[in-house]
């Protein structure tokens, strides 16, 4: 299973939302869950959060369509880039650098680096999601 989780700003929700529900059911791969939720800015550096709603989707993983899910979650992850939205580290399991370079900008992958850099010269602290996203 995973769970696919998208911010998107209070204007552009609807639509972008309705787009995704749409290409899941159009590529036969329905979410079992769907959750939305209303969010809030804040002020951190590598934030999910926006001034508008997020959908949290989970989806079977079935070996024969892997491939096809991971196709939807691109496409996904456009949509959401397109409607100005950003995502969830903790619950991520599809983003690419190129992607989160979109959402987080250059400046802000900037800032992140000098401070991994300052607090963690040897890169002993890493996750897999700091490997397959933010390593340099």
């Amino acid at each position: 299973m995973i769970q696919y989780q998208s911010f998107i700003p209070t204007d552009k929700a609807p639509a972008a939302f309705r787009e995704m529900l749409q290409i899941s059911l159009q590529n036969r791969i329905p979410s079992f869950l769907g959750v939305v939720k209303r969010h809030r800015p804040d002020r951190f550096l590598l934030s999910h959060a926006v001034d508008g709603f997020s959908l949290a989707l989970d989806f079977r993983v079935p070996h024969d369509r892997r491939a096809a899910l991971r196709e939807q979650t691109a496409t996904f992850n456009r949509i959401t880039l397109d409607a100005g939205g950003r995502f969830y580290f903790a619950k991520d399991s599809t983003l690419t650098p190129d992607v989160v370079a979109q959402f987080l900008g250059q400046e802000t992958l900037a800032q992140f680096q000098a401070l991994k850099n300052r607090c963690d010269p040897k890169e002993i602290l890493q996750s897999d999601l700091y490997r397959r996203c933010l390593a340099p």
